[in-house]
């Protein structure tokens, strides 16, 4: 009896243990599945409230000139340029900053060339004594398009410091006999950078360009190449670093006073002679030619422009990454006039193209107060952030907006954009938040006046444009004087273009979504590779 008691209740524990897997293997199965992505609906934009609050106070913006420093030309491609001490930190350390500009041509692959000079930095200060390690610790090395500067802020006499960056920029070290970088670790750090990109941005910025400019333009294919990755070896930076440094206008800013003779005819010889000594690259002949014009006509191509959506594939990301732009025309806005006479003809078209895009990057893209901000984050919270940028080259003009989204507000998050895109040229802006636009655009000027490092990126990005010295105090009375109307004449001007619409992520599960939000508009997948 015990024992087939003891056989019953085995084979119910047998069974029991059998339906417990199953229900487990159920609900495993079960929790696998992921559930269908509701999608979000779209909704009309939301506009910020810009009434005057009754109890607040009035703030009167002190505008001052953009300080500017004391220049002088040494010859046809040298300028030294010094603050006043009012103007600069004092302390007992010397500062010299050196830039490269090349405004008639854009610098081929600037991410390799400040790459590879970090490298030699490196392992030059490894192999220096304290005071020039530590200097060597502190150097700055950046690059844009157009620029290649070097900034060195340490103890040691200006002369020592314009000899170190010569010598950096001279690139001997990169000579056969000489090279001590290593090649591997250099490639391998930028093909990271590359990859990390993907994620943070750069690949599809590098896309977007692509699309916005042309596929033979500089600014697209200068940057992030893999065939001069591919191809890296001492010899080849060398020449990239020559080509630069022979074809720039040299600027060197210090704080401190170099000489102390008792004219200044006798200051001038002698700090020429001082850099020109110290900084021997500087005497090389410029050698650059006229630039090319790659700008695309807005008339002509813009508004002709299909309404194509460019996808990037990226099956299994969580996020869609958005750019959209416009890219500016060559021509002054025609309609433009209104009270603030900003259409004159005494003005220079770039001027007239620069002062919209930034007004329409500030009006639509800027933080918390800015019309996409606002209404796709704090009202519909559709994103964590989306911002409009002017990108204002020699080469290129043109308005860009960026952000991302979760995948479930891919559609709803592009059509808002295009909403408020549109929205802008029909409807015109109130009083309250026209003021709060010139207050945003005179403060940003303000704040770059408090800034060494601002004072002169404005400084050396007039000269890359070639705009008048008083091109900062020209866009500060244009913004002063701007009127509701001159708003919507520079947003029908700029807007009224098809825009170029860039996305990155998951095509099968967004691809519905977002043509049934955007009926009008067609998808194309696009290659991330050149």
């Amino acid at each position: 009896m015990d024992q087939t008691r003891s056989i019953e209740a085995l084979q119910l524990f047998q069974r029991l243990q059998k339906g417990i897997s199953a229900a487990i293997s159920v609900f495993l199965l079960m929790s696998c599945q992921h559930a269908p992505t509701q999608f979000t609906a779209i909704s009309p934009p939301s506009l910020p409230n810009f009434n005057q609050q009754s109890y607040a106070p009035k703030v009167n913006l002190d505008v001052k000139p953009i300080s500017l420093p004391q220049s002088n030309k040494f010859s046809a491609n040298l300028y030294w340029h010094q603050w006043q001490p009012d103007q600069t930190r004092l302390n007992s350390l010397n500062r010299v900053r050196v830039i490269a500009l090349t405004p008639q041509q854009a610098i081929n692959s600037p991410d390799v060339l400040v790459q590879a000079m970090n490298e030699y930095v490196q392992l030059l200060a490894i192999n220096s004594q304290d005071e020039q390690a530590s200097c060597l610790d502190n150097l700055k090395i950046s690059a844009s398009m157009h620029s290649l500067s070097i900034e060195s802020y340490c103890q040691q006499t200006i002369g020592q410091q314009l000899f170190t960056i010569n010598e950096l920029l001279q690139g001997d070290w990169l000579t056969s006999a000489n090279a001590v970088i290593n090649i591997d670790k250099l490639s391998h750090s930028l093909k990271l950078n590359k990859h990390i990109g993907a994620f943070t941005g750069s690949e599809i910025n590098q896309v977007y360009l692509g699309q916005l400019l042309g596929k033979t333009h500089p600014y697209y294919d200068n940057l992030n190449n893999n065939a001069v990755v591919e191809k890296l070896s001492p010899e080849a930076i060398h020449a990239l670093l020559k080509r630069t440094t022979n074809n720039a206008f040299w600027h060197v800013f210090t704080d401190q006073q170099i000489a102390k003779p008792s004219s200044d005819t006798q200051l001038t010889t002698k700090v020429n002679q001082y850099i020109t000594r110290n900084l021997t690259i500087a005497n090389l002949q410029q050698t650059g030619t006229a630039p090319t014009s790659h700008a695309q006509s807005h008339s002509t191509k813009a508004k002709d422009r299909p309404l194509t959506l460019h996808m990037i594939d990226a099956p299994g990301t969580v996020q869609i990454q958005v750019r959209l732009g416009y890219s500016l025309n060559e021509q002054s806005p025609s309609n433009i006039d209104g009270n603030s006479n900003i259409n004159s003809r005494d003005q220079n078209n770039t001027m007239n193209n620069s002062l919209s895009c930034k007004v329409l990057a500030a009006l639509l893209g800027r933080s918390f107060s800015g019309r996409l901000f606002y209404d796709l984050r704090e009202v519909r919270g559709l994103t964590y952030g989306i911002y409009g940028q002017c990108n204002d080259a020699p080469l290129a003009q043109y308005l860009t907006f960026y952000g991302s989204s979760a995948l479930q507000h891919s559609g709803a998050f592009i059509e808002g954009i295009l909403a408020h895109m549109s929205l802008i040229q029909t409807q015109a802006i109130s009083d309250g938040e026209l003021n709060a636009l010139k207050t945003y655009l005179i403060g940003q000027q303000t704040l770059l006046n408090d800034s060494q490092n601002g004072k002169e990126n404005t400084f050396l990005n007039n000269q890359l444009l070639n705009k008048p010295i008083n091109a900062n105090q020209q866009f500060l009375a244009q913004i002063e004087k701007l009127s509701a109307q001159d708003i919507t004449n520079i947003a029908d001007h700029v807007l009224s273009a098809n825009p170029v619409i860039v996305i990155r992520g998951d095509k099968a599960l967004i691809e519905s979504d977002i043509l049934q939000k955007l009926p009008n508009w067609t998808l194309a997948t696009i290659s991330a590779e050149r």
